[in-house]
């Protein structure tokens, strides 16, 4: 499937139904992987995405950290990057796994989310959900 951004106006109070129904486009057709044997394979694939001698401590510092937030500068002193390298390296994993988007995967309850990126106070700070980072610990990073 392809993107285009696209510009349309709609009257403000029908936004969240716009975006909602963009969303639902987006989603892939067909029956979707919803057992516990595919969200392991596709977390032990972005886990295991390409050689980076980063990837791979990030995920785990955060998977030792479930639902917390982490931001740029501990994570840096962590991996010794600076917080530019921080992106790079995640662009770089985006790039490696097909598209940053391939970093989650649809699921029928919804999304799988490697990990989550938010901004506070003009640094970005990221976490991993409990349920990746217990599939991490569990079944992935031996």
């Amino acid at each position: 499937m392809t993107y285009e951004t696209v510009t349309v106006t709609v009257p403000t109070d029908t936004v969240p139904r716009l975006l909602q129904f963009a969303a639902d486009l987006a989603k892939p057709e067909g029956p979707q992987p919803d057992t516990d044997a595919a969200r392991v394979d596709f977390i032990q694939t972005a886990y295991r995405g390409g050689d980076s001698e980063y990837w791979r401590p990030f995920l785990d510092y955060l998977a030792d950290r479930p639902g917390e937030w982490v931001s740029s500068d501990v994570m840096g002193k962590r991996l010794g990057l600076s917080r530019d390298q921080i992106a790079g390296m995640l662009g770089a994993a985006g790039r490696r796994l097909g598209a940053e988007e391939r970093l989650h995967e649809w699921f029928t309850d919804g999304p799988v989310r490697i990990y989550e990126k938010q901004y506070f106070g003009g640094k970005a700070h990221y976490r991993m959900p409990k349920d990746v980072a217990d599939i991490i610990v569990e079944h992935v990073a031996k």
